[in-house]
């Protein structure tokens, strides 16, 4: 056990060397998300307390505004709503787990088994977190056509944002996801009858994109419908800024395409190729291999803890990978 503890940590330190850059890129981006997410639960609480319910023109001021509810979520990524649609996933995410944990539970050690049924019972979540990302992704790119059509229209109708937002989604090509989600804010817009309405509106569009520039946007069509307000600089300053973005988050997705292949299909060939080396170098046969990777408890233990691992790969790679464009 002792020797098996060494080979591990020496396993780790050699894996830790070899992606040491990969290892402080990845830190440095979930700190950053922390950062940004931590400064925007204060930057919510702060228009709160100051501001109160209905007396800010910030949007974040809504206290109906919940950003990781899971109607919202399952509303974004797979269009579902209603009340029961909260009992339906918690079904869902909870029956996999007992009945894993029904069906191994004499083939598995109790905190083995433990940490694959939570890994099976958290996946629906976060599979819905991963396509809410990849939404936001495919939306977000959309931005710079959106600003720019928006300002646009904007200038067009005389400095009238209800009537540029409803021009700019029966004009705007090449943005299939944005031109959507601005008929739905077009339509809301007109039918709303208070400030309030049109908030809730602005934050269901904000949500879809889960970006600085769309907050920024937002916060502005809400400041010219309340107060008149002209944000044709405010525009134009955002559409550079975007423009510049750009150009950046292009290169970077070029950069990650080596990692995604590696993942999706080097790691599972090497499990077929463990198959192929049991069989052809160490003379088992396919059933006594089957046999001894499912039936017994060690073999059913490492391919558990490899599926596991895996999982959490993959998932962590698609969180990473698929970020939302932002400035």
């Amino acid at each position: 056990m002792f020797i098996e503890g060494i080979m591990l940590c020496m396993l780790a330190a050699g894996i830790a060397v070899l992606y040491f850059d990969d290892i402080c890129c990845i830190c440095e981006r979930v700190r950053n998300r922390y950062m940004i997410w931590s400064a925007g639960i204060r930057d919510r609480k702060t228009n709160i307390k100051y501001h109160g319910s209905g007396g800010s023109n910030s949007l974040t001021a809504d206290p109906t505004y919940t950003d990781d509810s899971i109607v919202r979520l399952l509303s974004a990524t797979l269009g579902i709503n209603g009340s029961k649609a909260n009992v339906v996933f918690v079904i869902i995410s909870v029956l996999p787990s007992l009945i894993f944990i029904f069906g191994m539970a004499d083939k598995l050690q109790a905190d083995l088994l433990l940490i694959a049924a939570l890994v099976i019972g958290l996946a629906p979540y976060i599979w819905l977190r991963l396509r809410l990302r990849a939404v936001r992704a495919r939306t977000s790119g959309e931005g710079f056509i959106l600003l720019t059509e928006l300002l646009d229209n904007y200038k067009i109708n005389y400095y009238n944002i209800r009537e540029a937002v409803e021009a700019t989604a029966l004009t705007i090509k090449d943005a299939p996801n944005s031109r959507r989600l601005l008929f739905n804010l077009s339509k809301g817009m007109n039918m709303a009858s208070d400030s309030s309405s049109i908030r809730r509106l602005l934050n269901d569009f904000n949500y879809s994109f889960g970006t600085s520039w769309a907050r920024i946007l937002t916060d502005n069509i809400f400041l010219s419908v309340s107060s008149g307000i002209r944000i044709d600089e405010a525009l134009e300053d955002l559409i550079h800024t975007v423009g510049r973005a750009k150009d950046l988050d292009e290169y970077i997705k070029r950069e990650n395409n080596e990692a995604s292949l590696i993942l999706r299909y080097l790691a599972p060939a090497c499990y077929i190729l463990t198959v192929i080396g049991a069989v052809r170098i160490f003379g088992l046969t396919l059933d006594e291999f089957i046999y001894y990777q499912f039936e017994t408890p060690a073999g059913a233990a490492w391919l558990t803890a490899s599926v596991i691992i895996y999982i959490l790969t993959v998932f962590a790679k698609e969180f990473l990978a698929k970020n939302a464009f932002d400035i």
